[in-house]
């Protein structure tokens, strides 16, 4: 009697991992993907690192700028020698968010 309840309780976890992995996989069947380039805006073809603020904003450094994209159009964040808050340099080949969401 225990080991038919036992069969049954990892039944039922395989049961809820396949129709897990099944949900997991139409939503990334359904996802869609748009290809930015240096037509829609980036500021250079060669993406060095991306990532992902927590307001949804993705973050793509490249050798010519740090560019911020919406979802809709890109933001270009360059080195300006009059601007002390600018960027150091245009290079921003490796960006980080940190978990307090500081973007280095």
């Amino acid at each position: 009697m225990i080991y038919n309840k036992t069969i049954r309780a990892i039944l039922l976890v395989l049961l809820q991992f396949l129709c897990a992995n099944a949900y997991e996989v139409q939503t990334i069947q359904d996802s869609r993907f748009n290809h930015i380039t240096v037509d829609e805006g980036l500021s250079n073809s060669t993406v060095f690192s991306i990532t992902q603020d927590s307001a949804g904003y993705m973050w793509f450094g490249t050798p010519n700028g740090l560019n911020r994209f919406d979802g809709y159009s890109v933001e270009v964040f360059k080195h300006r020698e009059d601007d002390s808050t600018s960027i150091l340099s245009n290079n921003a080949g490796n960006i980080y968010m940190s978990r307090s969401g500081l973007l280095y």
